[in-house]
């Protein structure tokens, strides 16, 4: 869009702004409403103990944009080429923003030369989040949508009062988890059958070589915590929903497969703890199987069918506490398994998988 030598107040609005209000998608009688030079009253009856009554008009934004029912709303004024934007200008825009009627999130302010943007609780003394030069509005317009579409603007000023019971000193009752990781630190493996500790016998065989292989790989990467959500349950216990992701594409698939990339811990004390010497400690249970020629994902290489079939009960236990920002400690993994013996005479073999993890995680 060209910049005319002049325009006045009128051609800004026909030629800069009605276009935009119109793409956004506000018009009159929608949920994304649009009022134009909505007039304004002095809402008060009195300054101070004055007693006489004010109802003078303070004046009329050109555009009153926003959302029904719900939060989110801006206006907008326009001024002719020849009226740079100014303090003045600010002061007005800002003054129907923050207006009773209005509540107004954002006041916008277009010149012909550039579409500005401001942040109403920021003040008139604020830089504007978006200024955009009229001229290079159509490669710049997505910054003025990021803000002033209607499921942006909604989503930006959506507002939550929490009154629950706080996880913590400086947390609220309700936080999510992000940017996380975890990594193996040490890892234990016994084998019975029978009751008999069968482990030895698989000392140096290309099954115990390859098994010992995969665990000494995955030690030496870093698994992620992919996201989740900190709470009180409906019993009042706090409650973690975490999401993980494997060290390779197969451990994530395998993760998926057996149910275990999507847990849910609890912990029985009232508040998360601040202190790495009493951590709080978080547990969950889960169990998962495999059925008899199901396909299943080693750590790396092709999937090969399940000889047997198979079964296992996890138990894993976090002991956990803030430091700043985050959530760290360790977390220990319990894992039985149970799968029938290829020799009949040899009884089912049982594994037990014991494994100790660091892990640590944001909260905001």
């Amino acid at each position: 869009m060209t910049v005319s030598k002049m325009m006045n107040e009128t051609t800004v609005r026909y030629e800069v702004i009605d276009p935009i209000i119109r793409e956004l998608g506000y018009k009159r009688g929608s949920q994304a409403y649009l009022e134009l030079e909505r007039k304004l009253n002095y809402p008060y009856k009195c300054i101070g103990h004055r007693k006489e009554k004010k109802d003078l008009p303070i004046g009329y934004p050109d555009y009153f944009c926003g959302l029904e029912g719900r939060r989110g709303s801006f206006v907008v004024e326009a001024k002719s080429t020849d009226q740079k934007i100014s303090q003045s200008h600010r002061e007005q825009a800002h003054s129907y923003a923050t207006h009773p009627e209005i509540a107004a999130d954002y006041f916008v302010l277009c010149d012909g030369h550039s579409f500005q943007i401001y942040e109403t609780l920021a003040g008139i003394s604020s830089p504007p989040v978006v200024n955009v030069p009229v001229g290079k509005l159509e490669r710049r317009k997505h910054e003025i949508f990021n803000i002033l579409r209607p499921e942006n603007l909604q989503m930006l000023c959506r507002k939550e009062h929490d009154t629950g019971l706080q996880l913590s000193e400086g947390l609220r009752s309700n936080v999510t988890i992000t940017n996380g990781q975890y990594t193996l630190s040490e890892i234990r493996l016994y084998a019975y059958a029978n009751g008999v500790d069968v482990m030895p016998k698989l000392e140096g065989t290309p099954a115990g070589d390859e098994f010992k292989n995969m665990l000494n790989l995955q030690s030496a990467l870093i698994s992620r915590i992919e996201q989740g959500r900190c709470y009180r349950n409906d019993e009042g216990r706090i409650t973690a929903d975490i999401s993980f992701s494997g060290s390779t594409k197969n451990n994530d698939a395998a993760m998926k497969q057996f149910g275990i990339s999507e847990l849910k811990f609890i912990t029985n004390d009232e508040f998360i703890s601040s202190n790495s010497s009493f951590p709080t400690l978080f547990e969950t249970n889960f169990e998962f199987g495999v059925t008899k020629g199901e396909l299943i994902l080693p750590f790396l290489g092709d999937a090969f069918p399940s000889p047997q079939n198979l079964s296992a009960h996890n138990f894993i236990r976090a002991a956990l506490h803030l430091s700043g920002n985050k959530i760290v400690g360790t977390a220990d993994s319990f894992t039985n398994l149970h799968m029938p013996s290829l020799n009949p005479t040899s009884g089912d073999i049982e594994l037990k998988l014991v494994g100790k993890y660091a892990l640590s995680c944001d909260l905001r």
